[in-house]
């Protein structure tokens, strides 16, 4: 659903449009809808903010780092505050992670720079010290490889959607 509460339509076909129905039991693919809304609104693939959900928090949505992140992807309290979402809050968290990863990508260029100042902070990316983050390393591995597997979760999604 959109802000406004309307459903999202993913896809036209012959001039009708496409509402998907995601996979409730997976974890997170169960947020599809506000996922796609999210990338909608951002211009981030669909199955680029699943992947960071699934590396960040499984798709739980009550998740809680020992750093203090929060949510299903993952905010730190100050940047969910400089971004005016609730991160306890599923669809903000997503629209709040969403537009985080959305300014990264807009400043560094490139998804491996943004997603490692996503995870390490802008700071440690201009320094260089994401480089010798273990956690951080692993991370801009872990997140591509994710990426195909909902790119083939999503496209399923659509399909099913236009039969």
């Amino acid at each position: 659903m959109t802000e406004d509460g309307k459903p999202v339509i993913v896809k036209v076909v012959e001039n009708k449009p496409v509402i998907v129905e995601y996979d409730s039991s997976d974890k997170v693919m169960r947020w599809g809808k506000e996922i796609q809304a999210a990338s909608a609104k951002y211009g981030i693939d669909p199955a680029i903010i699943a992947a960071v959900i699934e590396q960040e928090s499984g798709g739980n949505p009550d998740a809680e780092s020992p750093a203090g992140a929060i949510g299903l992807m993952q905010l730190m309290p100050g940047t969910a505050k400089e971004l005016g979402v609730n991160p306890y809050e599923p669809l903000a968290n997503i629209e709040g992670g969403t537009k985080y990863l959305a300014i990264q990508l807009n400043y560094f260029g490139t998804l491996e720079l943004a997603l490692a100042a996503y995870n390490a902070g802008p700071g440690n990316v201009l320094n260089s010290r994401y480089l010798y983050i273990s956690e951080t390393q692993n991370y801009i591995r872990n997140v591509p490889s994710l990426v195909a597997k909902y790119q083939r979760k999503f496209t399923a999604a659509v399909n099913a959607a236009e039969k």
